[in-house]
Parts: structure tokens; sequence; C-alpha cells
């Protein structure tokens, strides 16, 4: 499923599999299938946030999939 969303305070760090990370601001699309790599505030100091909208074409799939290990194997922590 695909989401679309606007961030709404700060500015987010975006990068999809595949891809240079880049800051997001004001809006941003995840095409469903795309593993999106990261999705952090892009300031150490000021909050960010969003409003997502997830759209789907199945009432059962899940919002999210988390890969194997979750967000720290994916940073390579873990």
């Amino acid at each position: 499923m695909s989401t679309v969303g606007v961030v709404t305070q700060g500015s987010f760090t975006f990068q999809p599999g595949g891809r240079a990370g880049v800051s997001r601001r004001p809006g941003f699309f995840e095409p469903a299938g795309r593993t999106i790599l990261r999705f952090d505030n892009a300031s150490s100091m000021e909050p960010a946030e969003t409003v997502a909208y997830t759209l789907t074409d199945a009432e059962d799939r899940p919002e999210i999939e988390m890969l194997d290990g979750g967000m720290a194997a994916q940073r390579g922590e873990g």
C-alpha cells in the first residue's frame, strides 16, 4: 500500500531503498512495495511531525511491515 503525508512541523530525512536521502518538507509519497530506509527528523534540535494517509486496497493488510531485526538492523546496529 502507498502512503501520502504532509510535514506539519520541521523536516524529515527521507530515504527510499536504492536512493540517496533527501530532506522533505512539506510533503512526501511512499509508493507501495518500496522499502524506506530512513524517515528521520532532519534536526537534532527542533521537533518534526507529520500527518500521514495510508492508501490501501484491502482492510486486513498491515499498515507498516518492519523488516527482520527492526530499525536497529536496518541501521546496521545489530
